[in-house]
């Protein structure tokens, strides 16, 4: 094959693709189910995967970010405006950019304005 410009490339890769595919995606599902099947240690090690990226759950953050607030009295710790009246969002204390931990005792309650202005400078 010519390959004078990218359009004949791309067109090539285009066509390749479409015509191989799903034969390469059923080849390689194939693979790793047989792998799956005759290797204990490797389902094993899958399945730990699956349970630490499940086991942080959405829930666990909500919750936490419901102990913050509830610990700052729903106030912004910077300018002091309250709950219903602006967006509260949870704040590193010291920037994780700088060093910070991500630990109870580094969050602070800061409405959505105090958290832009703030941006990853200390205070």
């Amino acid at each position: 094959m010519d390959w004078k410009n990218k359009e004949d490339v791309k067109e090539y890769n285009r066509k390749y693709k479409e015509k191989n595919g799903d034969k390469k995606r059923k080849q390689q599902r194939k693979r790793y189910k047989e792998k799956c099947n005759n290797d204990p240690l490797f389902r094993e090690l899958c399945s730990e995967r699956a349970r630490k990226y499940y086991s942080t759950s959405r829930s666990r953050r909500l919750k936490l970010r419901f102990d913050i607030f509830k610990r700052d009295n729903f106030t912004c710790q910077y300018c002091g405006r309250k709950a219903p009246d602006v967006i509260l969002q949870i704040d590193h204390i010291h920037p994780k950019s700088k060093g910070g931990l991500n630990e109870d005792s580094n969050y602070a309650t800061a409405c959505f304005e105090c958290n832009i202005g703030k941006s990853d400078s200390l205070l």
